[in-house]
């Protein structure tokens, strides 16, 4: 009699976790199912935005007096990295490669501290790369999670010491500009001077933007949505 007894307890308390862990999925599910889905496709999705080509400078019979010329910036999603190497020091690892290449550059000693922040924004490692130092570059970034190249622009002026005065300059934003103005990026460049700032709104152009999907490396698998930049 005891052992029938004791069969039943079991049994009941069997049946009773199996209730509390149906209840349980339930809460998940229903409760908590769209912010686990909005967080996987966080994990799964990113937007990456497509500078727009800054607008050109004319005379008056349409000779072209600035040169967009094609360069690379470089960016890394922290969270990538911490994703993959929770553990290890890859971010120590990404530093000290691109110091190996680029040792005259004071500003990659702050980047370690920066690619453990876990965050989902990316950070600029490193600008105006040329398109031969991106080449180079490839290679790494396949070893690298998170970190990936994106095309740029430096200006050229066709008659620098000319028409300095005139068309004026363009540099880096800067901290407050990010502060004033939330479209402004941070690798992007912004007119100071002369015409380069007086006619800023209409040169800077409108941004475009792709979503792509991302495989375990943080690296892009397929576009998912894409808007031209103009």
């Amino acid at each position: 009699k005891y052992g029938k007894e004791q069969l039943m307890a079991l049994k009941i308390g069997f049946l009773t976790l199996v209730v509390l862990l149906i209840i349980s999925l339930g809460y998940l599910q229903i409760l908590n199912g769209a912010t686990y889905r909005l967080a996987a496709e966080h994990n799964r999705i990113r937007t990456k935005e497509l500078k727009a080509l800054r607008g050109g400078i004319y005379d008056r019979y349409q000779t072209e007096l600035v040169i967009n010329n094609p360069t690379f910036t470089l960016f890394a999603t922290p969270f990538d990295i911490y994703q993959i190497y929770q553990n290890q020091f890859i971010p120590k690892r990404i530093v000290e490669g691109l110091r190996e290449r680029f040792p005259e550059d004071r500003d990659l000693d702050s980047l370690t501290e920066t690619l453990g922040s876990y965050s989902y924004v990316p950070i600029v490692l490193k600008k105006n790369l040329t398109y031969e130092e991106g080449i180079r570059l490839l290679a790494l970034i396949e070893e690298w999670p998170g970190v990936y190249l994106q095309e740029s622009f430096q200006r050229a002026y066709v008659y620098p010491e000319l028409l300095s005065h005139v068309i004026g300059y363009t540099s880096f934003v800067s901290e407050n500009d990010l502060t004033e103005d939330p479209s402004y990026a941070i690798d992007d460049i912004k007119g100071m001077s002369g015409a380069e700032l007086m006619f800023e709104k209409y040169l800077r152009g409108i941004k475009g933007r792709k979503d792509v999907q991302v495989y375990s490396l943080g690296k892009e698998d397929k576009i998912l949505d894409y808007a031209q930049s103009q």
